[in-house]
């Protein structure tokens, strides 16, 4: 797995500005492929990414994964002092 932080960004989400720090995730093949299979994986690996708060509670705001079909986006609903609070 290759992870990177990419630095730190604002960004709307939901229609709010925040502070984000950015960090991507990539997996790295490491043994047991073929050339072929390689080159293949290099343009179709999936890329996650996700958008952390820029404070001391480095929430998870967004997360996007990358893929050839499509993006999933995971948004960030509410924070949770207890397992009260969102139940």
């Amino acid at each position: 797995m290759i992870l990177k932080i990419e630095g730190r960004f604002p960004r709307k989400i939901r229609g709010k500005q925040y502070n984000v720090v950015k960090v991507t995730f990539k997996r790295n093949p490491i043994e047991g492929f073929t050339n072929n299979e390689l080159k293949r994986m290099k343009g179709e690996e999936p890329v996650f990414t996700l958008y952390l708060s820029d404070d001391e509670k480095l929430l998870p705001l967004k997360a996007d994964a990358d893929a050839p079909l499509g993006t999933a986006v995971l948004l960030f609903e509410k924070e949770c002092r207890s397992i009260n609070d969102c139940a």
